[in-house]
């Protein structure tokens, strides 16, 4: 007996098969890459959202020691969702192989004085 009749459903079975793994196993990655971005940030987002709060919201205020000042600016969801630092915690990290104040590397690289 040929076996004909029955070789194009198991094949196309098998095809089909392969087709929603493939299609189930992409909608993982990209689910799991947008997530990520969507409840947190990185430390280079997360220093540019201080720069911004340090040159509009306060000016660049050179008044107080820039100690007190960077710690008054709190970045929200970093390092996780739900969190928030300050940007002195976020300068010592991004500056931490700067050599002397690191503080006042941060608050220049911001484009303060």
């Amino acid at each position: 007996m040929s076996s004909k009749g029955l070789e194009l459903p198991i094949n196309v079975i098998v095809i089909v098969a392969i087709a929603v793994l493939v299609l189930v196993v992409a909608a993982a990655l990209f689910s799991s890459q947008f997530g990520a971005g969507v409840t947190t940030i990185n430390l280079e987002t997360a220093y540019q959202r201080g720069c911004t709060t340090l040159r509009t919201v306060y000016g660049c205020v050179r008044g107080e020691k820039d100690d007190n000042l960077v710690n008054k600016i709190k970045i929200a969801d970093y390092p996780e969702k739900g969190s928030s630092t300050s940007l002195n915690n976020i300068c010592l990290q991004k500056f931490k192989d700067v050599e002397g104040d690191k503080i006042t590397a941060c608050v220049r690289q911001c484009g303060c004085p």
